[in-house]
């Protein structure tokens, strides 16, 4: 590659891509400090057409933008590559930062449990959120490339758990209190209806993971975590559990994997499709992540230290966005990107492989999101 940029946008020709194409260019307009970009994907002229579709949404010409093709015939580059970026000490010996979960859901939760711990007056205990996705009456749809991400996260169960160990190998104190125990399926009186537990999901890997991390280096208390969703009914709950059951299924044998993915209209009950959502679609969606914080008034000298009580202190936190799928991650893929261009000095020294809530934990990205209309505020 001749030229170097300080961000390429790798992906670029997807669904989802060309929602980051969109926010780069417009930021591109009026940057907070000047940077230099590029789209990177294996067809130039795949490339090419994301710009000028781009152009014509965005009503400014980006057709110039650099474009980066990937080199899928050297197979050594690639090989290379991925040795650069397989583990957190040898990104360190490079001073490199890999920042992974960087999308809508991970970025909310992980660096929303972040914010509480730092704002929260006393020892937070533990956090339960809850999903909440509100299509205004109108059909909800992802597209298909979304649907495939959800599938892979269902392979190899047994793979995720045998690399516990090797994520987290010094034991974290069990807590004398633990959090609120409830059952999978459950009515919520605080968020109004029936709520379903997940209790695998990227959103929980990271916030665990950056719990660990900054119990380690920091000596911070961990901070427990659950994850609901709210359903409309408990009809709908009892329609999901069976679907994630039957894809679960599938999915732990290769010739059985794509089978979900080419019947997503049946598994989904017409979420997914083979047709995109279109953009009025999108705007017609938001979320609502409510975080429900539980600790103490007061704060302990030592993590070692465990409070005598049980907690005496509840705070709730909330988050808003509209199009959360496809506009809201592009906003947040662009911010962290960013923070790593100009908030480098305060990202944790040294590099290496981490999640938003570590490496963006004594950045602005909260306040940035927040003007970008991603709102974080206490309820």
């Amino acid at each position: 590659m001749g030229e170097k940029y300080d961000l390429i946008i790798f992906g670029a020709t997807s669904y989802t891509g060309k929602y980051v194409v969109e926010e780069v260019a417009k930021l591109h307009q009026y940057p907070p400090k000047p940077f230099s970009w590029a789209i990177a994907g294996r067809s130039e002229a795949k490339l090419k057409e994301a710009l000028k579709e781009v152009s014509k949404i965005i009503g400014l010409d980006i057709t110039k933008t650099g474009i980066v093709v990937a080199e899928l015939n050297n197979l050594t580059s690639m090989i290379q590559l991925a040795a650069q970026c397989s583990y957190h000490g040898e990104a360190q010996e490079k001073q490199c930062y890999i920042i992974s979960s960087c999308g809508s859901c991970s970025i909310l939760t992980d660096c929303g449990v972040t914010h509480l711990q730092r704002s929260f007056e006393g020892d937070l205990n533990s956090v339960e959120a809850y999903y909440e996705w509100n299509t205004k009456g109108q059909p909800k749809r992802i597209n298909q490339g979304s649907w495939h991400s959800l599938i892979m996260e269902l392979v190899n169960p047994l793979v995720h758990i045998g690399q516990q160990s090797k994520l987290f190998p010094i034991p974290v104190p069990k807590p004398k209190y633990s959090i609120v125990s409830r059952w999978p399926i459950h009515y919520s009186e605080e968020m109004g209806g029936w709520c379903v537990r997940t209790p695998v999901a990227a959103e929980i890997s990271s916030v665990k993971r950056s719990q660990y991390r900054m119990f380690i280096d920091d000596s911070q208390r961990p901070v427990q975590f659950n994850l609901y969703f709210k359903a409309m009914s408990l009809l709908s709950v009892f329609s999901f559990l069976c679907s994630i059951i039957m894809c679960f299924m599938f999915a732990q044998f290769r010739f059985s994997r794509n089978f979900p993915s080419k019947m997503a209209e049946f598994f989904t009950n017409g979420i997914v499709s083979n047709k995109d959502p279109t953009r009025e679609e999108n705007e017609t969606s938001d979320l609502r992540l409510t975080l429900f914080a539980e600790g103490w008034d007061t704060k302990r000298s030592s993590v070692d230290k465990e409070h005598p009580e049980p907690p005496n202190k509840k705070q709730k936190f909330v988050v808003m966005l509209k199009n959360p799928v496809y506009e809201c991650t592009a906003v947040m893929v662009v911010q962290a990107a960013l923070s790593i261009l100009l908030e480098r000095h305060k990202l944790p020294s040294g590099g290496g492989v981490l999640t938003p809530g570590v490496a963006f934990a004594n950045t602005t990205i909260i306040d940035r999101l927040n003007s970008r209309g991603i709102t974080f505020k206490s309820a």
